[in-house]
């Protein structure tokens, strides 16, 4: 998505339209009409702040952590977060 961004000048939620043709042993075939329908010009996530231990929560059998999910299309890269995962050690 960055090449479509720097290198041709789209913008966040424009839709990205194409046309294509193939090329075989015969040669190259005719271009296809253009797309109507496809892919909206997204942006890479960031990166959600770093959780924090609550230590006044914290007990022999639990970890309280505070954390905020990312949300706005900006953060997202105007994509779906389906699942978060958190691990330590």
């Amino acid at each position: 998505m960055a090449a479509f961004i720097i290198k041709f000048g789209y913008q966040r939620g424009e839709l990205i339209l194409v046309r294509v043709r193939a090329s075989n042993s015969v040669g190259w075939g005719s271009f296809s009409s253009q797309n109507s329908a496809g892919v909206l010009t997204q942006t890479e996530p960031t990166f959600m702040s770093k959780p924090v231990l609550d230590l006044k929560e914290m007990r022999d059998s639990s970890i309280r952590i505070n954390w905020s999910p990312i949300t706005s299309d900006h953060e997202t890269g105007a994509a779906t977060i389906v699942s978060y995962s958190l691990e330590w050690d």
